[in-house]
């Protein structure tokens, strides 16, 4: 819906130019965690559990996720672009750890 003001006339409403940038805003810790939820809960339904899932969640802005990092640690993540995201499970010596990975 278009500004009711005659000086903005034709031009986006303040609500509309906020929903515009929420779509670029990271998501909050909470959303982050419904997602891994979900995911997880996946992996975790079959037996033996699965290793490693594709994460397919087009809302969600992975790119402004991954820069909202440390400093040395984002530039390093983003590499050239992302390809997918998966919830793997990690390599380390405590069994069933799983993360967020990136694929370049």
């Amino acid at each position: 819906m278009p500004s009711v003001l005659k000086s903005r006339q034709g031009r986006p409403s303040v609500a509309e130019m906020r929903a515009d940038l929420q779509a670029l805003r990271k998501p909050t810790a909470k959303v982050m965690e419904d997602i891994f939820n979900k995911y997880y809960n996946a992996c975790m339904a079959t037996e033996p559990p699965r290793k490693d899932i594709v994460v397919q969640e087009p809302e969600v802005n992975w790119k402004a996720l991954i820069m909202s990092l440390p400093t040395p640690q984002n530039s390093t993540v983003l590499g050239c672009g992302i390809r997918k995201i998966h919830l793997a499970e990690t390599e380390c010596i405590y069994h069933g750890v799983y993360r967020f990975h990136v694929e370049h």
